[in-house]
């Protein structure tokens, strides 16, 4: 949630745009954004100084990269190694995807599936959807003890994958639930469990 916003250095058409604006804005946001046009003030009078960028008095440096120590982001060409690729997390933990199954969800209908993970075992899993699908997983049959939270997608293309590290010991439920009123879904599901 936020807190404050500090505008630094706003340009001279803010002050314009401001009084349009606070027409719009609550009380409560109102006092939320505050506007800096002496910026050394910014890094003692409304910020502590390590979170302020040396830029602006303060003593912050970025040192993560891949941006500069102001922090900003240094350009790069995107490449073939920084596309997403399916299936990774199977590969990452020394396993080939498991032969996907195949289910048929008819229209406004839900399928559960249940997989019992033994002791000290993770479960790796993915799916697509040939259209629209409420997903959620639970343990056993309690609904409202969920594990992942309950998602309204679309993964005709690219699938939805994930892995759940804390659920050793217990019976796991997966929830797919067909949202079209008219079109059978077509759903085809893997689950490994290591």
């Amino acid at each position: 949630m936020v807190q404050r916003i500090y505008l630094t250095n706003p340009p001279r058409l803010l002050g314009l745009l401001w009084k349009v604006a606070r027409v719009f804005l609550s009380e409560e946001n109102l006092k939320r954004i505050e506007i800096i046009s002496h910026t050394p003030d910014l890094a003692g009078k409304f910020l502590p100084p390590w979170l302020v960028p040396k830029e602006y008095g303060g003593e912050f440096v970025n040192t993560v990269p891949p941006g500069d120590e102001t922090g900003v982001s240094i350009r790069r060409k995107i490449t073939a190694n920084d596309y997403y690729k399916s299936y990774q997390h199977y590969t990452a933990n020394g396993i080939e995807r498991p032969k996907p199954s195949h289910k048929d969800v008819s229209p406004s209908e839900k399928f559960i599936f249940k997989i019992q993970v033994p002791k000290d075992k993770k479960l790796l899993w993915d799916f697509t959807a040939s259209g629209e699908i409420q997903f959620a997983i639970f343990k056993g049959n309690n609904r409202n003890d969920l594990v992942f939270p309950s998602l309204h997608l679309i993964t005709n293309k690219l699938n939805e994958e994930g892995t759940l590290e804390n659920v050793s010991d217990s019976e796991i439920s997966f929830e797919f639930q067909n949202l079209s009123g008219y079109f059978t879904l077509k759903l085809d599901y893997a689950v490994a469990i290591i």
